[in-house]
């Protein structure tokens, strides 16, 4: 009997061991050269601290596979010889998937010796405060944002909010349509659902909307510029976001199932065959409100849908070298009805229908050439169409009735082709062309029951149908001068052929390091951005009261870029090596404007424009500045903690009729931002392993403007709105279990429930100005399940 008892004792001491043992994963992935895209064999890749001795290094393909890394927040520290060392930091290595990591080393001739694996290099890449990088973690960890990049780059002191119901953002007081979106290094269409969320004319805006049309399944590692941007980047004054696409795992098939109030998320990825290099990533959401509407449930009388299908394909190994092909569809729809009874406010008084739809195709092509270069081809063809129906219904007598309906067709093919080369130890260089054809289609127009016009107004209808090409030849170098200096020297140049106007924009950026952990920076350049087609197509006389409008959609042929001179000066300080503190002085210089100056429609200047289209004339006099200086600290994850805080002051101007500089719409004055939370790890007897988090995000904002008398019989952005404040708090639970992860958390925008300022509208029910404020609290419930 005591021997039974004593194997049995036996049997379960060794099964708590078992069951107790630390969950691990696989962490893999490549290693290359930032240049020629070789791989470099034998780069050696450890898991910090070294202490642990455990890493590996990198095969003849430069791949590499650390296999047991406990589950858990982890860093990888990548070095080669003379290369700068890269430490992959904020990796959260789940018990569900692996971990997928490619990392591009840059050469330095700092490195001229064997690297002494001994502590984590000082080696690295200085952060700039002028870029954000935008990581999938990062969206399971920030509060408040609805899985979108946009609202994860409002964490940064530069960038602020514009409206709670849209991701359109403004930088450092720049307008938000002075933003391009990018997907895979070329420009596409607004790939936002409900581009129409929060404006004041309900209609769709150029560069925002409600939600990212790509799900963050399908994001790799992205990043948004702002202030300057080197050569290669077009078409933008204020800020770039330059999303790039995660390749499918192509070792295992790996799924993923996620719902919250955003929406129902089913992703996976994997191998098209067991031991082959290709390799699939695929992603479908419906949204939540969709589902309720489904149910018969409404906002208010308003309906709200969204849905998204997403894809990517990767093959490796072709014979031009690396190819992807991927694709982006998304509908959406806002479906609002009058309210029965008699309305209290303007909006009660419609029937609004409104559809969208978005789509993206392209295919990449990556091959190196010759052992010191690399070649590198991109086309993507996008599309956005948009359908609003609306009929406004007399107060009195709800018989007469004013109908508007708006199509809006947007397309642009886009094509990039660049050759980056490695001249020696310290220059290297990349040239290319850019390119991208327009297709505007805009079809706007209004009537009445009784064929007449709405209380005496007259109102334009117009059709525009625009075609044209912009093209953008590059040249940049870059210049490691001495082990402290660091140059590089570019020039982008533009060529639109709707105006056939040629610009050269010569870029500049100089980095001196003056410590192992300081440098600074001067950074100046021009830069251009081709005008909204409503620019374009616009009144070329002005009737008397009762009149028609005469439209052209060559109203406009003499205006000319946006043109922006920008500088700035950078100080970072590297505080030990996971903390950043920088600052940054920056003047931006705005000239060739659209404005104008009539007795009817008063003072027009392309700075303050928020989406909509002007009827006026317009011609390229106007100008603008934009000043001030930004502090920030950002923190990665270290025992737990991590923090992204800042502010900035700043000045948005533009010169009136008079000569004098007024506050422009997004004249904020001022920011102060702060980004921070805690995690704690926790192991179970039974084995089970947890990752509890909290995170808050605080946003303070100076006020925006709105147009009023000033006093001297104009009308220009005189009326501040009042500051804006919003705290965000996200908690959340993460349980690892072998072969799956479950992360469960709350996540509350607005946590106060502060009432901040939209804007100012006149009611025609209520005759009178109305305040219109942005959302209030919103809590978020989120499930998510990797296996």
């Amino acid at each position: 009997m005591k021997g039974w008892l004593g194997i049995a004792l036996l049997v379960m001491s060794v099964s708590t061991a078992v069951s107790a043992r630390q969950l691990t994963q696989t962490v893999r992935g490549t290693v290359v050269d930032n240049t020629t895209k070789e791989p470099l064999i034998g780069a050696s890749v450890a898991l910090l601290p070294l202490a642990s001795g455990v890493g590996t290094s990198t095969n003849e393909w430069g791949e590499f596979e650390i296999n047991d890394v406990p589950v858990g927040r982890q860093s990888i520290q990548i070095t080669y010889t003379g290369y700068k060392s890269h430490i992959v930091r904020e990796l959260l290595v789940v018990s569900g998937k692996q971990n997928v990591v490619h990392v591009a080393l840059e050469q330095s001739p700092l490195e001229l010796e064997e690297v002494k694996v001994s502590a984590a290099s000082d080696n690295q890449e200085f952060e700039q405060m002028s870029k954000v990088d935008i990581t999938a973690e990062q969206f399971q960890r920030i509060a408040a944002n609805y899985l979108d990049p946009a609202r994860v780059v409002m964490s940064s002191p530069s960038v602020a909010n514009t409206n709670d119901q849209n991701n359109a953002v403004s930088v450092r007081g720049n307008s938000p349509i002075a933003n391009t979106w990018r997907l895979e290094g070329v420009e596409i269409v607004n790939p936002n659902h409900l581009a129409n969320a929060g404006t004041i004319s309900d209609r769709p805006t150029q560069n925002g909307g409600g939600v990212n049309v790509l799900s963050t399944q399908m994001l790799d590692k992205s990043s948004f510029l702002m202030g300057y941007m080197p050569a290669g980047y077009g078409n933008a004054i204020g800020g770039i976001f330059d999303m790039n696409l995660r390749r499918g795992n192509n070792q295992q098939r790996e799924y993923t199932a996620q719902a919250s109030l955003i929406g129902l998320d089913f992703a996976a990825e994997g191998p098209f065959k067991k031991g082959g290099s290709a390799s699939y990533l695929v992603n479908y959401r419906y949204s939540f409100t969709g589902v309720l509407a489904l149910m018969g449930v409404d906002f208010g009388g308003e309906t709200i849908k969204f849905q998204d299908l997403s894809f990517n394909v990767s093959l490796p190994e072709t014979p031009i070298g690396k190819v992807t092909l991927f694709g982006v569809n998304g509908w959406n729809s806002n479906v609002y009805r009058r309210r029965k009874g008699r309305a209290t406010v303007d909006k009660e008084l419609s029937d609004i229908d409104y559809a969208s739809s978005i789509y993206a195709y392209g295919i990449t092509q990556e091959a190196t050439l010759g052992g010191k270069n690399s070649w590198r081809n991109v086309l993507v063809y996008s599309s956005t169409t948009t359908e609003r129906d609306q009929i406004t219904h007399e107060l009195n007598d709800p018989s007469l009735t004013l109908s508007t309906k708006d199509n809006e067709q947007v397309a642009k093919l886009s094509f990039a082709s660049s050759v980056m080369t490695r001249w020696g130890d310290r220059i290297t260089s990349k040239a290319g062309v850019r390119g991208t054809t327009y297709q505007w289609g805009i079809d706007r127009f209004e009537w009445d029951s009784s064929n007449l016009t709405f209380n005496g107004i007259p109102q334009p209808d117009f059709n525009l149908d625009i075609k044209s090409l912009l093209l953008q030849p590059f040249v940049s170098g870059n210049f490691a001068i001495g082990s402290k200096v660091d140059l590089d020297l570019g020039l982008n140049s533009s060529w639109f052929g709707y105006t056939k106007e040629f610009l050269l924009e010569p870029r500049a950026n100089l980095e001196v390091r003056m410590a192992p952990k300081t440098s600074f920076s001067f950074r100046s350049g021009i830069y251009s951005q081709v005008l909204s087609p409503y620019a374009y197509y616009t009144a070329t006389s002005f009737p008397a009261s009762g009149q028609p409008v005469t439209l052209s959609d060559r109203g406009n042929p003499g205006l000319r870029y946006v043109k922006s001179w920008s500088s700035e000066i950078g100080w970072t300080q590297k505080i030990g090596n996971s903390s950043t503190l920088g600052a940054t002085a920056f003047y931006q210089s705005l000239y060739d404007l659209p404005n104008s100056y009539d007795g009817y429609y008063d003072y027009f200047n392309y700075m303050n424009y928020d989406g909509t289209y002007p009827l006026d004339v317009l011609a390229s006099g106007g100008r603008g500045r934009v000043y001030g200086v930004s502090v920030e600290h950002r923190q990665q994850i270290v025992n737990g903690f991590y923090i992204w805080w800042g502010g900035s002051m700043y000045r948005s101007e533009y010169q009136d009729l008079f000569g004098k500089y007024r506050a422009s719409n997004f004249d904020g004055r001022y920011s102060l931002n702060a980004t921070f939370g805690k995690e704690w790890m926790a192991t179970k007897k039974n084995g089970i392993e947890r990752l509890f988090g909290v995170n808050s995000r605080m946003l303070y904002q100076g006020s925006f403007l709105q147009q009023g008398p000033d006093g001297i019989g104009g009308i220009f952005y005189a009326n501040r709105l009042g500051d804006y404040f919003r705290v965000d708090m996200r908690v959340q639970w993460t349980r690892f279990k072998k072969g799956h992860t479950q992360m469960f958390a709350i996540d509350i925008q607005n946590l106060l429930n502060v009432d901040n300022p939209a804007y100012y509208y006149f009611d025609t029910v209520q005759n009178r100005q109305v305040l219109k404020y942005q959302l209030g609290m919103i809590p978020v419930l989120v499930y998510r399940i990797d296996f």
